[in-house]
């Protein structure tokens, strides 16, 4: 979503739960092959984040700063809020600060480097809970790389024959945003000559605006909100005159040049721009998908674009990757070879939200866990 300068390489979070359950010894049960309903338990948790690879310079960890935990009982099936807990370290939960809880705990759900989310009391609150591309979640900084996860199935308990129920399990986290990084190579010929077009900015047009922690039903994670009224944002504000095909209605869109808009640098062309947008499930050209475009002028002074579009649609370099869609969790890796002619257009059109399916600007992708999909494309 945002302008992240020379952040680290994308990575999942891996989150390993281990629970141990007690229970009192003078239970009748203690030999039993399942656990006893509603018995006294201890459940302690441990969070491990991997050692990540890191960009050049000072660059923040995509890391576990703090989490919330919520653990639903079987016997209502939905959160039992004096298990919910909060820990602002990212540390883990064990020893004398196991929580307490009984056998009746059943799925386990985190939410890790979103703050303290304890006042939400209700499952379908927890899946109905969105976060805003431009404020709550708004990813623009290491601590605020919200990833969530669950346990795939219900807690299984055994008798360890020593008077406590035990038990194992592991979520594997996922961040909400997915993140895209650009890097520019401008091999037109004539760039610079007199007649020959500029180049100038790199913009992210229709960031999609919002994103659910957890499925609300089906596997969807764009909220059903969506269906009726969208929310964009985006660097680059159509300028006025200028007809393009498509563009989001009035209302649903916002500009926000600070996090989606930077000025090109071509006198350093290694330079990878970042930035984190939410899902977009746009499969056709006039349904807003998610855009990442440059911009410049040619020598008249009228505005050039030339844009890659995060769709099934689009047409990548022979031998890239491909995208479907802007998923969660996965970098989407976009090169953009420029070799036209800079002083004929080198490729570039006046409107970014048609696609450009012909020319001479090349662009790869790739998708890593924070997947890398590296996409290339030629102009």
């Amino acid at each position: 979503l945002m302008n992240m300068k020379k952040k680290n390489l994308f990575t999942m979070l891996m989150a390993t739960i281990a629970l141990t359950f007690g229970t009192s010894s003078c239970s009748n049960d203690n030999d039993a092959s399942f656990p006893v309903e509603g018995e006294k338990a201890m459940l302690s948790i441990q969070l491990d984040a991997p050692t990540l690879s890191r960009a050049s310079g000072t660059v923040p960890t995509d890391a576990v700063g703090n989490y919330t935990v919520f653990i639903t009982d079987k016997s209502t099936g939905d959160i039992n809020t004096a298990w919910t807990t909060y820990n602002s370290t990212g540390t883990a939960l064990t020893g004398d600060k196991a929580l307490g809880v009984t056998t009746n705990a059943q799925h386990v759900y985190i939410v890790a480097n979103a703050g303290d989310l304890s006042s939400i009391t209700t499952l379908a609150a927890l899946k109905a809970y969105k976060a805003d591309l431009n404020g709550t979640g708004a990813q623009s900084s290491a601590t605020n790389r919200w990833a969530t996860g669950a346990t795939a199935s219900a807690l299984s308990f055994t008798n360890s024959g020593d008077g406590e129920y035990k038990a194992s399990t592991s979520v594997t986290l996922t961040f909400i945003a997915a993140r895209i990084t650009v890097t520019v190579d401008n091999a037109m010929t004539k760039y610079g000559e007199p007649g020959s077009l500029t180049l100038n900015s790199i913009a992210v047009l229709n960031a999609r605006g919002e994103s659910l922690l957890f499925p609300s039903s089906g596997s969807s994670l764009i909220p059903s909100a969506y269906t009726g009224g969208k929310k964009f944002y985006t660097g680059y504000d159509k300028p006025s005159g200028e007809t393009w095909s498509f563009w989001p209605t009035a209302g649903t869109y916002t500009v926000a040049a600070a996090r989606f808009l930077d000025a090109l640098n071509l006198a350093a062309p290694s330079t990878t721009y970042y930035y984190y947008v939410f899902e977009n499930d746009a499969t056709t050209a006039n349904a807003s998908p998610t855009i990442v475009t440059l911009t410049g002028k040619d020598k008249d002074g009228k505005n050039l674009y030339w844009p890659v579009h995060l769709a099934s649609y689009e047409q990548w370099k022979a031998g890239s990757g491909s995208v479907s869609s802007i998923t969660r969790g996965k970098s989407y890796n976009i090169n953009i070879r420029l070799t036209g002619d800079a002083t004929k257009g080198g490729g570039g059109t006046t409107d970014p939200t048609d696609p450009v399916v012909n020319g001479t600007v090349e662009v790869s992708v790739t998708t890593p866990e924070w997947t890398p999909v590296v996409l290339n494309k030629e102009f």
